[in-house]
């Protein structure tokens, strides 16, 4: 029987969450008529992902569909298991020295790469050390500062050799925090921070995590072909130490934008998951008698604004845009699967609660008039025109709800505010490049949290971090986050990030849209137990 895995908010980091179907006293499933049968093939189960993975590099990674794959691939010091809580991976236990901030990990003797190497401590050391190092310039980076000199090493004022980390021996690996560290254990779980080896990084340079051949892994399945912008397919990875506990032998990864032609699939067998959905696909689905649950994802949707861009440097004008934008209306009319608009960046149910019960939001409101107002002072402070604006475009991703969702945006500028921007629709790979290279004007984007903590979602905007892709900057911001992060007493950490995303929405850098909720359908073939939190995985379900 399906396990609905509640706990953590239910929150969910990857593009794709999945979990199994419902069954009667006598083992029969309920989900469905029969009509979805899934895949024929015996072991296999076929699922689509929004598109081609921007790179398999996990140091450098940090977009969602990338994030699924390799979270099926690659694996950390911990995991999170079937109830939620953090359990061992790469180790197998761990030690922590208050006096010191200092963790000691003893690595599972049995873990292997892909090729059959052992994976050691000097695996980690490396890996550690690249998502600091700046020469690789992960758009993680920031992520290391929590480890002793990562900021330094960071910003190039110290060699990433001097990062708070070593191997004692092949499977001792010891990592010293720059101070106590409160979210500790969701760092040493997370994507960018699994193991590296530094042989075939070499080996393959610039090109590794970019095919299948140009990639060692060391999870519960290996990348057995990638057909680019089709698909990927995954296997048991035969020297995995829990092979054993590996349900499913095959996965298929396919690549479908297009939300229809992934719905005809799944109605002809062709796909046993799909996700994002539609409202009105959701409601088809259910009248065909279809698996279709909702979830509250926890990720946001916003407006990215490039703030050195002239005019898009105003606060005025990025809070008019903001402002004239009918959030409601966009839920009601256009997207119709249960998300709701959100007037702060943090969601209500994150930290259990707590910060949103403290936080002030909503922090502006769906307002054309004052918008208009706004905009006609920010304009006459920079000297411009609507003209001027005019020339600008909006990116979004080449699937059905992001054009519909971009469109909807640009009406709403265009009848309050006069502005005619232009739609530019891009595969989702290329949107992904435009913010990592911070060449864009808007941006339509969006943040699903790594875990459950204010901090995920107000570091991005630190002054030169990596997913910063607007480039806004503000001392007291960053120093607010900084305070946070050597704060142990949760009352005062969280007033720091209270006051914190006070200014982030004061200065309008994006502009918060809706707080996402998702359908996905289910064939009646899958079941099992599915963690839904913020590593969504395969690893537990099975195929009936």
């Amino acid at each position: 029987m399906k396990k609905a895995l509640s706990l953590l908010l239910v929150l969910v980091l990857s593009a794709s969450l999945l979990t199994g179907c419902k069954k009667d006293d006598d083992g029969n499933s309920t989900a469905g008529t029969g009509a979805f049968p899934g895949t024929p093939a015996e072991g296999t189960v076929t699922l689509a992902i929004l598109g081609e993975p921007a790179q398999l590099f996990s140091t450098r990674n940090s977009e969602a569909v990338s994030g699924f794959v390799l979270g099926h691939t690659m694996e950390g010091l911990v995991i999170r298991g079937e109830d939620g809580d953090f359990i061992g991976a790469g180790a197998t236990d761990w030690t922590y020295d208050e006096e010191t901030c200092t963790y000691t990990f003893t690595l599972r003797q049995d873990a292997l790469w892909s090729n059959g190497e052992p994976v050691t401590a000097h695996d980690y050391v490396f890996a550690y050390r690249s998502l600091v190092n700046p020469e690789i310039a992960a758009p993680y980076a920031y992520f290391g500062y929590v480890f002793k000199n990562g900021q330094a090493v960071a910003e190039g004022n110290m060699a990433p050799e001097e990062l708070g980390v070593r191997a004692i021996d092949d499977y001792t690996f010891e990592v010293q925090m720059e101070a106590p560290c409160p979210y500790a254990l969701n760092v040493f779980g997370f994507m960018t921070l699994v193991p590296l080896n530094e042989a075939a990084y070499n080996e393959y340079g610039d090109e590794y995590g970019t095919d299948a051949a140009a990639i060692l892994t060391n999870g519960p399945y290996v990348i057995d072909s990638w057909t680019h912008d089709s698909q990927i397919v995954l296997v048991r990875n035969e020297n995995y130490y829990n092979t054993e506990n590996t349900k499913i032998d095959t996965i298929i990864l396919a690549m479908v934008s297009d939300k229809n032609t992934a719905m005809n699939m799944f109605m002809a067998g062709e796909l046993d998951f799909m996700n994002d959905i539609t409202g009105d696909q959701a409601v088809q689905l259910r009248e065909l008698g279809a698996n279709v649950e909702t979830y509250n994802s926890n990720g946001v949707k916003y407006l990215q604004f490039q703030v050195n861009r002239p005019g898009l440097n105003n606060i005025k004008i990025r809070l008019a845009l903001m402002m004239s934008i009918d959030t409601q209306a966009l839920c009601d009319n256009i997207l119709k699967d249960s998300s709701q608009p959100v007037y702060a960046l943090v969601p209500d149910t994150i930290d259990g609660g707590r910060f949103s019960a403290v936080d002030g939001s909503p922090f502006f409101s769906y307002d054309p008039e004052g918008a208009k107002a706004l905009l006609e002072e920010g304009l006459a402070e920079e000297g411009l025109t609507i003209e001027d604006l005019n020339q600008y475009t909006l990116i979004c991703d080449d699937d059905d709800v992001s054009t519909r969702t971009a469109a909807f945006i640009i009406e709403q500028w265009r009848v309050n505010l006069g502005i005619d921007i232009q739609a530019q629709i891009v595969p989702r790979k290329s949107r992904i490049e435009a913010l990592n290279t911070h060449v864009f004007d808007i941006v339509l984007s969006g943040w699903y949290p790594d875990y459950d903590d204010p901090n995920t979602y107000l570091d991005m905007f630190l002054t030169g971090t990596g997913n910063n892709s607007g480039d806004w900057s503000n001392e007291r911001y960053d120093e607010l986050i900084a305070l946070a992060a050597d704060e142990m007493d949760p009352e005062i950490r969280r007033g720091y990030f209270v006051e914190a995303q006070q200014i982030l929405m004061s200065e309008a850098p994006i502009a918060p849209l809706y707080g996402m909720y998702r359908n996905y359908v289910i064939s009646d073939k899958v079941d099992g137990e599915i963690v839904m939190g913020w590593q969504n995985t395969f690893r537990y379900a099975y195929i009936v």
